[in-house]
Protein backbone atom coordinates (compact mmCIF):
# COMPACT_ATOMS: atom_id res chain seq x y z
CA UNK A 1 0.00 0.00 0.00
CA UNK A 2 2.77 2.43 0.98
CA UNK A 3 4.72 1.68 -2.20
CA UNK A 4 1.56 2.10 -4.29
CA UNK A 5 1.19 5.62 -2.90
CA UNK A 6 4.81 6.70 -2.52
CA UNK A 7 6.27 5.60 -5.86
CA UNK A 8 3.66 7.37 -8.07
CA UNK A 9 4.07 10.53 -5.97
CA UNK A 10 7.84 10.34 -6.46
CA UNK A 11 7.42 9.87 -10.22
CA UNK A 12 5.09 12.89 -10.42
CA UNK A 13 7.59 15.05 -8.51
CA UNK A 14 10.45 13.89 -10.75
CA UNK A 15 8.33 14.59 -13.85
CA UNK A 16 7.65 18.19 -12.82
CA UNK A 17 11.26 18.69 -11.73
CA UNK A 18 12.50 17.38 -15.07
CA UNK A 19 10.11 19.62 -17.02
CA UNK A 20 11.49 22.73 -15.31
CA UNK A 21 9.78 25.93 -16.40
CA UNK A 22 7.85 24.11 -19.12
CA UNK A 23 5.64 22.39 -16.54
CA UNK A 24 3.32 25.41 -16.84
CA UNK A 25 2.61 24.30 -20.41
CA UNK A 26 1.58 20.87 -19.16
CA UNK A 27 -0.61 22.38 -16.41
CA UNK A 28 -2.37 24.83 -18.77
CA UNK A 29 -2.89 22.17 -21.44
CA UNK A 30 -4.27 19.75 -18.84
CA UNK A 31 -6.68 22.35 -17.41
CA UNK A 32 -7.94 23.39 -20.85
CA UNK A 33 -8.34 19.76 -21.94
CA UNK A 34 -10.23 19.04 -18.73
CA UNK A 35 -12.55 22.03 -19.18
CA UNK A 36 -13.28 21.41 -22.86
CA UNK A 37 -13.66 17.64 -22.56
CA UNK A 38 -17.45 17.75 -21.77
CA UNK A 39 -18.09 19.71 -24.99
CA UNK A 40 -15.94 17.26 -26.95
CA UNK A 41 -17.87 14.32 -25.50
CA UNK A 42 -21.17 15.88 -26.61
CA UNK A 43 -19.96 16.12 -30.22
CA UNK A 44 -18.67 12.54 -30.13
CA UNK A 45 -22.00 11.27 -28.75
CA UNK A 46 -23.75 12.89 -31.73
CA UNK A 47 -21.73 10.73 -34.10
CA UNK A 48 -18.81 12.98 -35.03
CA UNK A 49 -15.37 11.46 -35.53
CA UNK A 50 -13.40 11.78 -32.24
CA UNK A 51 -10.11 12.63 -33.95
CA UNK A 52 -11.66 15.39 -36.06
CA UNK A 53 -13.53 16.82 -33.07
CA UNK A 54 -10.36 16.96 -30.97
CA UNK A 55 -8.45 18.48 -33.89
CA UNK A 56 -11.14 21.12 -34.37
CA UNK A 57 -11.07 22.05 -30.68
CA UNK A 58 -7.28 22.24 -30.83
CA UNK A 59 -7.40 24.75 -33.71
CA UNK A 60 -10.11 26.75 -31.93
CA UNK A 61 -8.16 26.93 -28.64
CA UNK A 62 -4.97 27.92 -30.47
CA UNK A 63 -6.86 30.64 -32.37
CA UNK A 64 -8.22 32.06 -29.11
CA UNK A 65 -4.74 31.97 -27.53
CA UNK A 66 -3.18 33.65 -30.57
CA UNK A 67 -5.80 36.42 -30.57
CA UNK A 68 -5.26 36.91 -26.84
CA UNK A 69 -1.45 37.04 -27.06
CA UNK A 70 -1.02 39.09 -30.22
CA UNK A 71 -4.11 41.34 -30.15
CA UNK A 72 -5.58 41.68 -26.69
CA UNK A 73 -2.34 41.68 -24.68
CA UNK A 74 -0.66 44.54 -26.65
CA UNK A 75 -3.85 46.62 -26.40
CA UNK A 76 -4.12 45.93 -22.68
CA UNK A 77 -0.44 46.78 -22.09
CA UNK A 78 -0.85 50.05 -23.99
CA UNK A 79 -3.87 51.00 -21.89
CA UNK A 80 -2.11 50.01 -18.68
CA UNK A 81 0.88 52.21 -19.57
CA UNK A 82 -1.51 55.09 -20.34
CA UNK A 83 -3.19 54.57 -16.97
CA UNK A 84 0.16 54.53 -15.17
CA UNK A 85 1.20 57.70 -16.99
CA UNK A 86 -2.04 59.40 -15.95
CA UNK A 87 -1.78 58.37 -12.29
CA UNK A 88 0.73 61.05 -11.14
CA UNK A 89 -1.38 63.88 -12.58
CA UNK A 90 -4.51 62.30 -11.12
CA UNK A 91 -2.92 62.08 -7.68
CA UNK A 92 -1.86 65.75 -7.88
CA UNK A 93 -5.42 66.73 -8.82
CA UNK A 94 -6.73 64.59 -5.96
CA UNK A 95 -4.34 66.35 -3.58
CA UNK A 96 -5.48 69.78 -4.76
CA UNK A 97 -9.17 68.94 -4.51
CA UNK A 98 -8.74 67.37 -1.09
CA UNK A 99 -6.74 70.35 0.17
CA UNK A 100 -9.36 72.83 -1.05
CA UNK A 101 -12.14 70.77 0.52
CA UNK A 102 -10.42 70.60 3.91
CA UNK A 103 -9.54 74.29 3.88
CA UNK A 104 -13.18 75.12 3.13
CA UNK A 105 -14.09 73.10 6.24
CA UNK A 106 -11.81 75.28 8.39
CA UNK A 107 -8.73 73.09 8.73
CA UNK A 108 -5.23 74.54 9.13
CA UNK A 109 -3.52 74.90 5.69
CA UNK A 110 -0.07 74.22 7.20
CA UNK A 111 -1.28 70.99 8.76
CA UNK A 112 -2.81 69.97 5.44
CA UNK A 113 0.45 70.69 3.62
CA UNK A 114 2.62 68.68 6.02
CA UNK A 115 0.29 65.75 6.64
CA UNK A 116 -1.48 65.27 3.29
CA UNK A 117 0.04 67.22 0.40
CA UNK A 118 3.65 66.22 1.13
CA UNK A 119 2.69 62.54 1.51
CA UNK A 120 0.77 62.56 -1.76
CA UNK A 121 3.76 64.23 -3.44
CA UNK A 122 5.94 61.37 -2.25
CA UNK A 123 3.43 58.92 -3.73
CA UNK A 124 3.59 60.78 -7.05
CA UNK A 125 7.39 60.53 -7.10
CA UNK A 126 7.25 56.81 -6.32
CA UNK A 127 4.69 56.23 -9.08
CA UNK A 128 6.88 58.11 -11.53
CA UNK A 129 9.90 56.04 -10.50
CA UNK A 130 7.90 52.84 -11.04
CA UNK A 131 6.82 54.00 -14.50
CA UNK A 132 10.38 54.89 -15.47
CA UNK A 133 11.73 51.58 -14.15
CA UNK A 134 9.02 49.61 -15.94
CA UNK A 135 9.71 51.40 -19.21
CA UNK A 136 13.42 50.71 -18.92
CA UNK A 137 12.77 47.04 -18.24
CA UNK A 138 10.51 46.79 -21.28
CA UNK A 139 13.13 48.41 -23.48
CA UNK A 140 16.04 46.36 -22.13
CA UNK A 141 16.66 43.09 -23.98
CA UNK A 142 19.06 40.68 -22.35
CA UNK A 143 20.27 37.23 -23.29
CA UNK A 144 18.11 35.72 -20.56
CA UNK A 145 15.03 37.44 -21.97
CA UNK A 146 15.87 36.17 -25.45
CA UNK A 147 16.17 32.67 -24.01
CA UNK A 148 12.81 33.11 -22.34
CA UNK A 149 11.30 34.19 -25.67
CA UNK A 150 12.77 31.10 -27.36
CA UNK A 151 11.38 28.90 -24.57
CA UNK A 152 7.98 30.57 -24.96
CA UNK A 153 7.99 29.90 -28.71
CA UNK A 154 8.92 26.24 -28.16
CA UNK A 155 6.14 25.89 -25.58
CA UNK A 156 3.65 27.46 -27.97
CA UNK A 157 4.67 24.96 -30.64
CA UNK A 158 4.41 22.01 -28.23
CA UNK A 159 1.16 23.18 -26.64
CA UNK A 160 -1.26 22.12 -29.45
CA UNK A 161 0.25 18.64 -29.66
CA UNK A 162 0.09 18.25 -25.89
CA UNK A 163 -3.46 19.58 -25.71
CA UNK A 164 -4.63 17.28 -28.54
CA UNK A 165 -2.99 14.23 -26.96
CA UNK A 166 -4.56 14.89 -23.57
CA UNK A 167 -7.97 15.55 -25.13
CA UNK A 168 -7.92 12.55 -27.45
CA UNK A 169 -6.12 9.95 -25.32
CA UNK A 170 -6.90 10.95 -21.72
CA UNK A 171 -8.68 7.63 -21.10
CA UNK A 172 -5.66 5.62 -22.30
CA UNK A 173 -3.33 7.79 -20.22
CA UNK A 174 -5.48 7.23 -17.14
CA UNK A 175 -5.72 3.47 -17.77
CA UNK A 176 -1.94 3.22 -18.23
CA UNK A 177 -1.41 5.09 -14.97
CA UNK A 178 -3.80 2.75 -13.15
CA UNK A 179 -2.10 -0.33 -14.62
CA UNK A 180 1.17 0.73 -13.01
CA UNK A 181 -0.42 1.06 -9.57
CA UNK A 182 -0.87 -1.90 -7.22
CA UNK A 183 -4.52 -2.91 -6.84
CA UNK A 184 -4.62 -2.09 -3.13
CA UNK A 185 -3.62 1.55 -3.87
CA UNK A 186 -6.20 2.15 -6.64
CA UNK A 187 -8.97 3.31 -4.23
CA UNK A 188 -6.57 5.91 -2.81
CA UNK A 189 -5.74 7.39 -6.22
CA UNK A 190 -9.38 7.28 -7.34
CA UNK A 191 -10.25 9.24 -4.20
CA UNK A 192 -7.59 11.84 -5.08
CA UNK A 193 -8.93 12.08 -8.63
CA UNK A 194 -12.52 12.59 -7.47
CA UNK A 195 -11.55 15.22 -4.88
CA UNK A 196 -9.35 17.08 -7.36
CA UNK A 197 -12.03 16.89 -10.04
CA UNK A 198 -14.65 18.31 -7.68
CA UNK A 199 -12.47 21.25 -6.57
CA UNK A 200 -11.01 22.13 -9.97
CA UNK A 201 -14.23 21.64 -11.88
CA UNK A 202 -16.25 23.80 -9.51
CA UNK A 203 -13.59 26.40 -8.85
CA UNK A 204 -12.37 27.00 -12.39
CA UNK A 205 -15.78 27.15 -14.02
CA UNK A 206 -17.34 29.06 -11.13
CA UNK A 207 -14.45 31.52 -10.92
CA UNK A 208 -14.58 32.09 -14.66
CA UNK A 209 -18.27 32.99 -14.43
CA UNK A 210 -17.60 35.29 -11.46
CA UNK A 211 -14.81 37.09 -13.34
CA UNK A 212 -17.09 37.60 -16.34
CA UNK A 213 -20.03 38.92 -14.30
CA UNK A 214 -17.90 41.21 -12.15
CA UNK A 215 -15.90 42.54 -15.10
CA UNK A 216 -19.09 43.46 -16.96
CA UNK A 217 -20.71 44.94 -13.83
CA UNK A 218 -17.73 47.12 -12.90
CA UNK A 219 -17.19 48.24 -16.49
CA UNK A 220 -20.81 49.28 -17.04
CA UNK A 221 -21.02 50.95 -13.64
CA UNK A 222 -17.82 52.95 -14.05
CA UNK A 223 -18.78 53.98 -17.58
CA UNK A 224 -22.15 55.24 -16.33
CA UNK A 225 -20.32 57.29 -13.68
CA UNK A 226 -17.97 58.74 -16.31
CA UNK A 227 -14.79 57.49 -14.62
CA UNK A 228 -11.67 57.78 -16.84
CA UNK A 229 -10.27 54.41 -18.01
CA UNK A 230 -13.57 52.80 -16.95
CA UNK A 231 -13.28 49.82 -19.30
CA UNK A 232 -9.67 49.06 -18.32
CA UNK A 233 -10.35 49.37 -14.59
CA UNK A 234 -13.53 47.28 -14.85
CA UNK A 235 -11.88 44.47 -16.81
CA UNK A 236 -8.77 44.57 -14.59
CA UNK A 237 -10.91 44.36 -11.47
CA UNK A 238 -12.87 41.42 -12.86
CA UNK A 239 -9.76 39.51 -13.93
CA UNK A 240 -7.92 40.12 -10.65
CA UNK A 241 -10.82 38.71 -8.63
CA UNK A 242 -9.20 35.34 -9.31
CA UNK A 243 -6.88 36.46 -6.48
CA UNK A 244 -9.24 36.95 -3.50
CA UNK A 245 -9.43 40.52 -2.12
CA UNK A 246 -6.82 41.82 -4.59
CA UNK A 247 -9.08 42.69 -7.52
CA UNK A 248 -11.59 44.54 -5.35
CA UNK A 249 -8.88 46.56 -3.57
CA UNK A 250 -6.97 47.58 -6.72
CA UNK A 251 -10.14 48.42 -8.64
CA UNK A 252 -11.53 50.53 -5.80
CA UNK A 253 -8.28 52.49 -5.33
CA UNK A 254 -7.89 53.21 -9.05
CA UNK A 255 -11.56 54.20 -9.39
CA UNK A 256 -11.36 56.55 -6.39
CA UNK A 257 -8.21 58.23 -7.71
CA UNK A 258 -9.72 58.71 -11.16
CA UNK A 259 -13.07 59.79 -9.75
CA UNK A 260 -11.42 62.38 -7.51
CA UNK A 261 -10.00 64.14 -10.57
CA UNK A 262 -13.51 64.94 -11.85
CA UNK A 263 -15.65 67.89 -10.84
CA UNK A 264 -17.52 67.73 -8.57
CA UNK A 265 -15.31 65.10 -6.95
CA UNK A 266 -17.26 64.22 -3.80
CA UNK A 267 -20.39 62.84 -5.57
CA UNK A 268 -18.17 60.76 -7.87
CA UNK A 269 -16.25 59.32 -4.91
CA UNK A 270 -19.49 58.46 -3.09
CA UNK A 271 -20.89 56.89 -6.26
CA UNK A 272 -17.75 54.79 -6.79
CA UNK A 273 -17.87 53.55 -3.17
CA UNK A 274 -21.56 52.73 -3.63
CA UNK A 275 -20.88 50.83 -6.86
CA UNK A 276 -18.12 48.70 -5.34
CA UNK A 277 -20.22 48.09 -2.23
CA UNK A 278 -23.21 46.84 -4.24
CA UNK A 279 -21.12 44.66 -6.57
CA UNK A 280 -19.07 43.40 -3.61
CA UNK A 281 -22.26 42.32 -1.84
CA UNK A 282 -23.43 40.63 -5.06
CA UNK A 283 -20.11 38.77 -5.25
CA UNK A 284 -19.89 37.62 -1.61
CA UNK A 285 -23.56 36.99 -0.87
CA UNK A 286 -24.73 35.43 -4.14
CA UNK A 287 -22.00 34.61 -6.69
CA UNK A 288 -19.32 32.98 -4.52
CA UNK A 289 -21.70 30.87 -2.35
CA UNK A 290 -23.71 29.72 -5.38
CA UNK A 291 -20.86 29.07 -7.84
CA UNK A 292 -17.78 28.03 -5.87
CA UNK A 293 -18.51 28.31 -2.14
CA UNK A 294 -19.30 24.65 -1.51
CA UNK A 295 -16.27 23.55 -3.53
CA UNK A 296 -13.73 25.37 -1.31
CA UNK A 297 -14.75 25.07 2.32
CA UNK A 298 -11.73 26.91 3.79
CA UNK A 299 -11.66 29.76 6.28
CA UNK A 300 -10.88 33.30 4.94
CA UNK A 301 -7.80 33.50 7.19
CA UNK A 302 -6.50 30.25 5.71
CA UNK A 303 -7.15 31.66 2.23
CA UNK A 304 -5.18 34.83 3.02
CA UNK A 305 -2.25 32.83 4.42
CA UNK A 306 -2.30 30.60 1.34
CA UNK A 307 -2.22 33.65 -0.95
CA UNK A 308 0.72 35.17 0.96
CA UNK A 309 2.71 31.93 0.96
CA UNK A 310 1.93 31.12 -2.66
CA UNK A 311 2.70 34.63 -3.91
CA UNK A 312 5.96 34.94 -1.99
CA UNK A 313 7.27 31.59 -3.18
CA UNK A 314 5.81 31.13 -6.67
CA UNK A 315 4.91 34.64 -7.89
CA UNK A 316 1.77 35.22 -9.96
CA UNK A 317 0.95 31.48 -10.42
CA UNK A 318 1.19 31.15 -6.64
CA UNK A 319 -1.29 34.00 -6.14
CA UNK A 320 -3.75 32.48 -8.62
CA UNK A 321 -3.52 28.82 -7.60
CA UNK A 322 -3.06 29.25 -3.83
CA UNK A 323 -6.74 29.10 -2.85
CA UNK A 324 -7.88 26.14 -5.02
CA UNK A 325 -4.77 24.10 -4.20
CA UNK A 326 -5.18 24.81 -0.48
CA UNK A 327 -8.82 23.75 -0.68
CA UNK A 328 -7.76 20.60 -2.54
CA UNK A 329 -5.11 19.87 0.10
CA UNK A 330 -7.63 20.28 2.93
CA UNK A 331 -10.06 17.89 1.24
CA UNK A 332 -7.29 15.39 0.53
CA UNK A 333 -6.13 15.48 4.15
CA UNK A 334 -9.68 14.78 5.29
CA UNK A 335 -10.17 12.00 2.73
CA UNK A 336 -6.78 10.33 3.29
CA UNK A 337 -7.11 10.23 7.08
CA UNK A 338 -8.42 6.61 7.03
CA UNK A 339 -5.55 5.52 4.76
CA UNK A 340 -2.95 7.18 6.97
CA UNK A 341 -4.50 5.64 10.07
CA UNK A 342 -4.42 2.25 8.39
CA UNK A 343 -0.75 2.63 7.46
CA UNK A 344 0.16 3.72 11.00
CA UNK A 345 -1.82 0.83 12.43
CA UNK A 346 -0.03 -1.65 10.18
CA UNK A 347 3.37 -0.21 11.06
CA UNK A 348 2.65 -0.40 14.80
CA UNK A 349 1.08 -3.86 14.74
CA UNK A 350 3.39 -6.31 16.54
CA UNK A 351 4.90 -9.00 14.41
CA UNK A 352 3.73 -12.55 14.94
CA UNK A 353 6.45 -14.80 16.35
CA UNK A 354 6.46 -18.53 15.96
CA UNK A 355 5.98 -20.39 19.26
CA UNK A 356 9.14 -21.83 20.76
CA UNK A 357 9.27 -25.55 21.47
CA UNK A 358 11.21 -27.02 24.30
CA UNK A 359 13.48 -29.81 23.28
Amino acid sequence: MALGIGIPLLLIVLLFYGLGGTHYTLIIASILAYLTNPAVERFIQRGFNPSWVCLGFTFFVMFVIAVFLFVEVPIALSQVMSLLAALPKSIVTLSTNLRDLLISKGMNPEFIRTSITDNLSQIVLKVQDIIVASSQQLLTITIIQVQNVVTLIINLLLFPMLYYSLLRHHEKIGKTFMDWIPKEAIPFWMMIYKAGSQVLNGYLRGQGMIMLVLGISYTIGLQMLGIPFATLIGVLTGVLTIIPYVGFSIGLCLSLIMGATLSPALPKIISVIGLFTVVGILENVFLIPQLIGHHLGIHPVVALLAIMIGGNNFGIPGFVLAVPLTSLLVQLLAETKPYVSQLLHLSRRPRKTSPSHDV
